[in-house]
């Protein structure tokens, strides 16, 4: 969606709409990137959501800066150095770290690290929106509710074939799961297909649920216990004190210049440095 006044990009429509909406309320552009965000993590469960990590970057006219806040999904304080190095078969060619045997790296609840996403979202509407975080959380909580068209950009990933034979396909990840099989499987366990209606009423409950008590009963509260003991229960490195101690830090910028504009955007690890150099 796009007019003289704003744009909004998502991959998935629904999202923009959402997104859209806010703006056409009168709220600012934070307000719609998280309530975008929120719904995109429904829409694209492949991809994003309140189990992930964020960055938030953009330029501050109030405070005439360029702003990024960096929520990295974060390795639990079970981990160590060398615990994979007699599992490593190699390296991923494409530079994704490596295969490892078992997949431990890259599926189940070894995998897991703690995640920055939503207290990256909530420390955005705290500190720059306007609406309230319940309402930044409805429309999603409402998609999961009332279900959602599956798209053909979701079918496709599903039914996608991994690149090389140590990788793990997307429907090794839902199947590696009771709880994602359960939601995203059909009950002949084969994946929703384009057009299929898809619902998710236990992550409307865990958003709403977040809309009532705050963002921070994700690291401290009711659901970050459940969390927990779901994570210890089966041996995840991530533990209660993990969330509970989880920080944001502000990311460091890196500036350059394209057809005499400048551009700011954030260091490495992230692609600031790949993006300005393409651009010139």
């Amino acid at each position: 969606m796009s007019s003289k006044q704003n744009a909004i990009v998502a991959p998935q429509p629904l999202a923009v709409e959402e997104g859209a909406k806010v703006l056409m309320r009168g709220g600012n552009a934070i307000d719609a990137a998280v309530t975008c965000a929120f719904v995109q993590g429904i829409l694209d469960p492949q991809m994003c959501g309140i189990g992930g990590y964020a960055l938030l970057s953009f330029y501050s006219a109030a405070e005439q800066r360029f702003i990024a806040i960096d929520g990295p999904a974060l390795a639990g304080a079970k981990v160590t150095e060398d615990m994979w190095a007699d599992r490593v078969i190699r390296p991923n060619p494409d530079g994704w770290g490596y295969f490892l045997q078992g997949r431990v790296n890259d599926a189940g609840y070894s995998s897991i690290c703690t995640p920055g996403w939503v207290k990256t979202m909530a420390t955005m509407l705290e500190r720059w929106g306007t609406i309230s975080w319940a309402e930044a959380l409805a429309p999603a909580a409402r998609i999961a509710e009332d279900g959602f068209v599956v798209t053909d950009r979701m079918a496709t990933r599903w039914q996608r074939k991994a690149k090389y034979p140590e990788a793990t396909e997307l429907l090794d990840y839902i199947r590696l799961n009771a709880e994602a099989s359960r939601v995203y499987l059909k009950e002949d366990g084969s994946p929703y297909a384009l057009g299929d209606l898809l619902r998710n009423p236990d992550y409307a409950n865990t958003l709403r649920h977040l809309g009532e008590r705050g963002a921070e009963d994700f690291y401290t509260g009711e659901l970050a216990a459940r969390m927990s003991a779901d994570l210890a229960a089966n041996d995840s490195f991530v533990t209660a004190a993990d969330l509970a101690t989880y920080q944001l830090r502000e990311a460091m910028a890196v500036s350059g210049t394209y057809r005499g504009y400048r551009v700011d955007s954030t260091t490495a690890p992230h692609g600031g440095p790949t993006l300005i150099a393409i651009l010139n």
